[in-house]
């Protein structure tokens, strides 16, 4: 597969388009989102179907495209570094629905834990935060996200019960939570949004490695 070049594209306009250069560092942090993960980007090229098969029929091909899509995604980290200085990286990659993983933990030791620690370190290295998000549930995978991807933060759903993760993992990593926009906060007012997250900080244990946010166009 052909990866774009990164160096064909002009960052340093990219950045002014987006208001870099006149973004307010001593007040704000720059929170940057690279989405299509390994997992995402395969089933985007292949179809959900044929990439959930692709895992079981073709699997030392999968595993070398995982690989050379961790080396693109590097580069494109450095290029984010350099125009845009962001303080924290999301990187997003899907792994779970509502009642699981969509593979096997075995499978994702085997084809995407390395590259994505690749991936995680090599932001870590340019001296940006590094927060996965991952959808469903993955508390299957969440002690060796914190012990062996080394991530600083998780945007998780609530589904993987925050309270007894964090007892699993103590201070390794910083759980960023939402509200759930679905149920108690669909068409909230602020005071009454701000009663709900006081009562859903101290489910989670308020004030120990979490940071609850609302998602929603309010």
């Amino acid at each position: 597969m052909k990866f774009p070049d990164l160096d064909h594209f002009d960052w340093e306009q990219a950045a002014a388009t987006d208001r870099i250069p006149e973004f307010n560092r001593e007040e704000n942090l720059l929170y940057q989102i690279i989405s299509n993960g390994l997992f995402e980007r395969l089933h985007a090229l292949m179809g959900f179907e044929e990439a959930l098969c692709a895992l079981i029929t073709d699997p030392e091909e999968v595993e070398n495209f995982f690989w050379e899509l961790a080396d693109y995604k590097c580069r494109l980290i450095d290029k984010i570094a350099e125009y845009y200085r962001p303080d924290i990286i999301c990187y997003h990659d899907d792994w779970g629905t509502q009642r699981g993983l969509f593979f096997s933990p075995e499978i994702w030791r085997r084809m995407i834990k390395e590259p994505t620690k690749k991936i995680v370190e090599h932001i870590q290295s340019r001296g940006i935060i590094c927060e996965l998000h991952s959808c469903g549930d993955i508390r299957a995978l969440i002690p060796e996200i914190a012990d062996d991807l080394g991530v600083d933060g998780l945007n998780i759903m609530k589904l993987n019960d925050i309270p007894a993760m964090k007892k699993l993992t103590g201070i390794k990593v910083v759980y960023n939570v939402y509200v759930d926009t679905q149920k108690e906060g669909a068409g909230g007012t602020g005071s009454s949004l701000l009663f709900l997250s006081n009562q859903k900080a101290e489910g989670y244990h308020w004030g120990w490695a979490l940071i609850l946010a609302y998602f929603g166009r309010n």
